[in-house]
């Protein structure tokens, strides 16, 4: 009887966590889809990502490529998302480092599409790890 009681709540565990995990990716792609400007460009952050990974063999090579590396530095994980700015949100990819949060926009911004000049830039921001207080959550 201890057997089959066991082997119950080792069941029940294993699907409490699949469902919690479920739950989130859920959650995360509602919010994904929900900034977006329409659910297209959410597609393309997520194949924009998959590709910088596939074609550099990892997560790795685009974050040393666009923001270099301190000594010792690691990454820690990669994630597709938004940044908003007072023009409207930037779809780009966001690296969490040992050191450091980078962000870096998928595309190039032009900032006066009338000009001769084309002044295209990619938008980056990062912050260092010490200069960071606190943190809260926004929704």
């Amino acid at each position: 009887m201890d057997t089959i009681f066991h082997a119950i709540n080792s069941c029940s565990k294993r699907i409490e966590k699949a469902t919690t995990q479920a739950e989130i990716i859920a959650n995360n792609l509602w919010n994904h889809i929900r900034i977006s400007s329409n659910s297209a460009d959410a597609a393309m952050a997520r194949l924009v990502q998959g590709t910088k990974v596939l074609t550099n063999g990892g997560s790795d090579k685009p974050f040393q490529q666009t923001f270099g590396i301190f000594p010792q530095e690691k990454l820690l994980k990669p994630y597709a998302c938004y940044i908003s700015t007072p023009s409207g949100p930037v779809i780009g990819s966001l690296y969490i480092s040992t050191q450091r949060f980078a962000f870096c926009s998928d595309y190039p911004l032009c900032h006066h599409p009338f000009s001769l000049q084309h002044n295209c830039l990619y938008y980056k921001v990062v912050l260092r790890l010490d200069q960071l207080d606190t943190v809260s959550p926004k929704s």
